[in-house]
């Protein structure tokens, strides 16, 4: 649904921001009475009178307990092992989990470094976000419009009700973007944000030291099974029901060799590529990439080309590219991240961008799309090769 959000701020908010709020329900009215039905006439007892029987209720089957209840199952028994294998099915960390459970059990070597959360925590593109709040998106889901990093952008609260406009910082998850129409007609992505508490819960149990730390764990387990895949492996209607790290390859499938995939990889690329259509291009050869398990360390050993090569031979296309370099600019809407080396730019169409930050150093490898006049910075063209990989795993 495409919602104007160039609305007027409604008058109900009240004053201090960021608070919780407690809504008052208001009964239904009573209905009103009705006449009772007539009582039904007995039925003469005798030799010849009929009786009704009621037949007893069918019994229902027990329902099939989901992997959920399994899960649960396993954490009151102490099997906490399997209760990793259900959350690192649905998207969670192996690290983490394991973790978890070293916790429980008061395992000696019990430790969660800053770094190994920190990448759970950009795997799930989660991070402490901090704006404005604007006015509501949609009252009765607890959304509202914002304005987040300068952007204009949606928030879907989980556990906070803003009482008022005014600023915010909260650990939020990144749910892509979403289509909307401005009061002027225009058509723009809007990011969409959604509040992630398990961030305080699992950062707090890391904080607990000493007798306290197993019940701060089992308490993390415990939020973990009842809400990791409605409340936090979650995204918008219509997607994907979990993030999934992108380079994780898929289980059994063999991924072809670059005599096979060259050739079909070319055959998905115009010999000369308007830049106007460069999306439609790009988003066939990710999908190819992705289902044929070819990620970065497949793709590294391709024969690779060159930006004059491609410039000068349309057949060049589809063959590798390598490169390594500085983030210039990330632009997540289109997937993609600009990185410099040598003076040469490689426009990056990578399934993470969004998780990427700008001056980072990065390392890539993919195929060679089209040589392409990307506007820089300074909105001046650049030749650069546009290119759909992935980056090395960090």
């Amino acid at each position: 649904m495409k919602i104007a959000l160039g609305l007027v701020v409604l008058g109900g908010l009240v004053a201090g921001c960021g608070g919780e709020n407690s809504s008052t329900t208001s009964s239904p009215a009573p209905a009103a009475p009705s006449e009772a039905p007539a009582a039904p006439a007995e039925t003469p007892s005798g030799a010849g009178s009929d009786k009704f029987v009621t037949p007893e209720p069918e019994e229902e089957a027990p329902r099939e307990p989901t992997a959920r209840d399994r899960a649960a199952t396993a954490l009151d028994a102490g099997r906490y092992d399997e209760v990793c294998t259900y959350l690192v099915a649905n998207g969670f960390s192996d690290d983490v989990c394991t973790w978890l459970v070293d916790t429980v059990e008061a395992n000696a070597d019990r430790s969660l470094t800053t770094d190994r959360l920190e990448r759970f925590l950009r795997a799930q593109q989660v991070r402490r976000v901090s704006g404005t709040i604007v006015d509501w998106y949609d009252q009765s889901r607890n959304e509202y419009a914002a304005r987040i990093n300068g952007q204009t952008a949606i928030l879907v609260a989980t556990e906070t009700e803003f009482e008022t406009t005014g600023r915010f910082t909260m650990w939020a998850q990144r749910h892509g973007s979403s289509a909307e129409v401005l009061t002027s007609g225009r058509e723009v992505d809007v990011p969409v944000y959604r509040e992630w508490p398990l961030y305080e819960i699992l950062i707090e149990t890391a904080r607990t030291r000493g007798d306290e730390a197993r019940p701060a764990a089992l308490e993390a387990f415990r939020e973990l099974v009842r809400g990791w895949e409605e409340s936090y492996c979650y995204t918008l209607p219509d997607e994907i029901a979990c993030y999934t790290d992108p380079n994780a390859p898929l289980p059994g499938v063999t991924a072809p060799s670059p005599d096979v995939a060259v050739p079909a990889l070319r055959e998905l690329i115009p010999a000369t590529t308007n830049p106007s259509e460069v999306t439609n291009v790009t988003d066939a050869v990710a999908r190819y990439l992705h289902e044929n398990n070819l990620r970065y360390a497949q793709l590294a050993d391709f024969p690779t080309t060159r930006l004059g090569e491609l410039r000068a031979d349309p057949e060049a296309r589809g063959r590798g590219w390598v490169a390594s370099g500085t983030v210039a600019q990330v632009r997540a809407a289109d997937r993609a991240v600009v990185f410099w080396r040598n003076d040469t730019c490689t426009y990056a169409v990578v399934p993470n961008a969004a998780t990427i930050s700008n001056r980072a150093e990065v390392r890539f490898a993919g195929i060679a799309v089209q040589h392409y006049r990307w506007s820089n910075l300074v909105g001046r063209p650049q030749d650069c090769l546009v290119a759909v990989g992935y980056f090395a795993p960090r």
